[in-house]
């Protein structure tokens, strides 16, 4: 089809929607929701954060959150990476830490398996369809490597 939802519910029970489309006919646009328990960010919305969040009982405007959340990293390059373009800014970050892991032989943070686990999503989703919709089992490209709490921590930059 044209569209397609795919559901994903994680090893630990949480689930996450991806939809998908290439051929519909509208305009290109490209926005994104991140949906929790306790908030929600739209990027064409803006951010929630309850009836006792600081917007109160409506969306609130995330520039006014920005300073108070953001990452000190994103804070001290976040105009050197503006300037230097590619999707406001963060393929400046992903190369940036790319090299710097290379010179520092590190583990990049998006990983083989990262690279396994989406790149199958098409095809689980797929396989699903052709079966009529019922669930399908994803493999664990890492083999049980996740279930580990200190499995990534020193991959961090």
């Amino acid at each position: 089809g044209d569209f397609v939802t795919t559901l994903i519910q994680t090893a630990l029970g949480r689930q996450i929607r991806v939809d998908y489309s290439l051929t519909s006919t509208r305009p290109y646009s490209r926005y994104y929701v991140l949906q929790g328990m306790k908030g929600c960010y739209d990027s064409r919305a803006g951010l929630y954060l309850g009836p006792g969040g600081p917007s109160g009982d409506k969306w609130g405007s995330l520039a006014e959150q920005k300073e108070k959340y953001q990452n000190p990293y994103w804070k001290a390059g976040a105009e050197k990476a503006k300037a230097a373009g590619g999707h406001g800014g963060i393929d400046y970050f992903v190369i940036q830490d790319f090299v710097k892991m290379v010179r520092e032989d590190k583990e990049p943070w998006i990983d083989v398996y990262d690279a396994a686990s989406w790149a199958s999503i098409l095809h689980f989703s797929k396989l699903s369809l052709d079966r009529g919709g019922v669930p399908v089992k994803v493999d664990d490209f890492t083999r049980d490597k996740w279930k580990d709490p200190n499995w990534r921590k020193a991959q961090w930059v």
